[in-house]
């Protein structure tokens, strides 16, 4: 490339295109590394959870109710029991044989543990 001062216009356009295009490339490239680290280190800590049919569940269904204090809001409702898994992330879940089914993610759903007794 000449010096600066004496590019025309179109080599300098050439010529900062070819920057651009150079760093749009080496962007790709940092975050596609990023992302697999990312993606690493989350599966490391997930553990995935299933369910099988008939199991009791509990599934988290935040409501806001008017003039309440979200801190003494209950976040998950049920027992509920699974109907069918439809894949490895969506279940549908009913609450008794006269309720309507309704198709959940699996992140929406705990294990029920039933309480061996009150206080």
């Amino acid at each position: 490339m000449p010096s600066r001062g004496t590019w025309s216009v179109n080599d300098y356009a050439q010529y900062v295109r070819d920057r651009m295009a150079e760093a749009y490339a080496l962007v790709r490239m940092h975050t596609r590394n990023k992302m697999a680290d990312m993606k690493q280190q989350y599966d490391r800590a997930v553990r995935p959870i299933t369910f099988e049919p008939d199991d009791q569940v509990m599934y988290y269904y935040p409501r806001k109710l008017k003039g309440r204090s979200p801190k003494w809001s209950r976040y998950y409702v049920g027992p509920y029991r699974i109907v069918k898994r439809l894949n490895d992330m969506n279940y549908v879940i009913r609450l008794s044989d006269r309720t309507r089914a309704i198709v959940v993610h699996v992140n929406k759903l705990k294990p029920y543990k039933k309480v061996q007794g009150s206080i």
